[in-house]
């Protein structure tokens, strides 16, 4: 998984994290929001599912999933 956050006009954080277990050495806290939006689809269309995100303007936080099926979950709020 993935968290993307903290972004700004040059710069954002980019955290990645594993769904079961720990990275070691890796300690990373922040606030989430409650709501979040939701697309599903396959990852070799990833620049499309990004098109259709982007348009309506910046992100606060986003969350990516990739399976070895070759799936993707992105979250977002904005």
């Amino acid at each position: 998984m993935g968290l993307g956050c903290n972004w700004s006009s040059g710069s954002l954080e980019y955290v990645i994290a594993l769904k079961n277990g720990k990275i070691a050495g890796a300690d990373f806290e922040t606030e989430l929001p409650d709501e979040w939006t939701e697309i599903c689809g396959k990852t070799e269309q990833l620049n499309l599912i990004y098109e259709e995100i982007y348009k309506d303007g910046p992100l606060r936080y986003e969350i990516e999933e990739f399976n070895d099926n070759g799936d993707c979950r992105i979250r977002y709020c904005r």
